[in-house]
This record gives C-alpha cells, structure tokens and sequence, in this order.
C-alpha cells in the first residue's frame, strides 16, 4: 500500500517525465560521423562524461546515488547540421538521465527548449531534495529512422524514449516501494529541432 505522499509522487515524476520524454531526449551519442548521409538510426549514446569524481555509486535506502557521471557538453553541439542536432539530443539525454538520479537540472538548462518543455523538466527537480531521491534511473531514446526529416521550420526526428525506474523511492525520509506500472515510461513521436541563434531549439514531439 502506498503512502499518500508516495501516490502523488509517483504520478508526479511520470506524468511530468513523459511530457518531457515527449520533448526529447534518451541517453545520448557518440559522435562518431558528423557529415551528411551519417546514420543516425538506433539508441543514442553519449560518449564523454566528467567522472573526476570518483566511483559511480548507485542511490540505496540510504543514500541517492553518488558520484554520478557529469555529461560533457559535444564540441558541435552549436553547429547548423544534422550532426549538430543530433549532438543536441545526445547531450539532452545525458542530462535528463543525469537530473533524474541528482535532482541537478544546470546541464538542461545548457539546452535551448521552448519554455513549458524546460519547465516540465525542472518541475521534476524541484521534487528531489536531501530526503527525495529515485533508485536507479536510466533514460534511452531508439531514433527509428537514419537521419530527420527537413520541414519549414526546421527538422523532424521519429524517435521512441523510454525512463526505467529502480524498485524503490525515498520521499521525505520514507522508503517507497515503487509500482509495476511506474518502472517504465515509453513515449514515441517526431523530436522536433529549429535552429535559432547559433544553438538547436528542441521542442515536444507531435505523438503520431
């Protein structure tokens, strides 16, 4: 049986989460092409994180996670590309996955987003404190086709995000178990990117 606390925080951190996995965003890319005819397809996958730190320590009933890996923003993350877009996403990713396990929102707000998107994501860590944390969080996103596709405004990319969950939450101080059917958030639809101003605008996907 869930604490009452625990009933609104669960719905709170998915419903939010899901409306910002609609924005964009998964674990995060390496770069290793940044030409056009690249292929893009599949999980993304950032390959540069500030672990300087020390040992990467997973949150337990006692203590959120510690030394999580600091994502590195991508050298052509401002560049008026494909490549540069996708370097957006990737570091987006990063950075979602990295707030949902700290509760640290400074890297997405590296990111251009329209502004109910970035509110999405910083209502979420606004609800972690140092009696507030999530076990193990993972964030992915699987872009379903090699490259976006050009519009009027900009590009569009299919994409599928998902968040998993660990099996426990601390909220004020209390260990909640957390329920099957909030372990895995999944969203799909078209990650939207305009460039404007030297940086990509990143905006929530239309669902198909």
């Amino acid at each position: 049986m869930l604490s009452p606390t625990a009933a609104r925080f669960f719905p709170a951190v998915t419903r939010r989460f899901a409306v910002g996995l609609a924005g964009v965003g998964g674990v995060v890319a390496a770069l290793t092409s940044c030409g056009a005819g690249a292929d893009y397809k599949g999980e993304v996958k950032l390959d540069r994180y500030d672990t300087s730190a020390g040992p990467y320590e997973p949150a337990t009933q006692e203590h959120p996670s510690k030394n999580v890996p600091v994502p590195i923003k991508p050298d052509n993350m401002g560049e008026n590309s494909v490549a540069g877009l996708h370097a957006t996403i990737c570091y987006f990713a990063a950075s979602l996955q990295y707030m949902m396990n700290t509760g640290d929102s400074q890297h997405l707000k590296d990111i251009r987003f329209d502004r109910e998107d970035l509110k999405s994501y910083t209502d979420v860590a606004e609800l972690f404190d140092d009696k507030t944390w999530l076990s193990e969080v993972t964030v992915t996103i699987e872009l379903t086709t090699s490259a976006p596709i050009r519009n009027t405004d900009g590009y569009q990319w299919p994409a599928k995000l998902t968040m998993k969950q660990g099996d426990f939450a601390l909220i004020r101080g209390k260990v909640s178990q957390v329920p099957q059917n909030r372990k895995l958030v999944q969203s799909e639809g078209d990650i939207t990117g305009r460039y404007v101003e030297g940086s990509w605008n990143l905006s929530t996907p239309k669902k198909r």
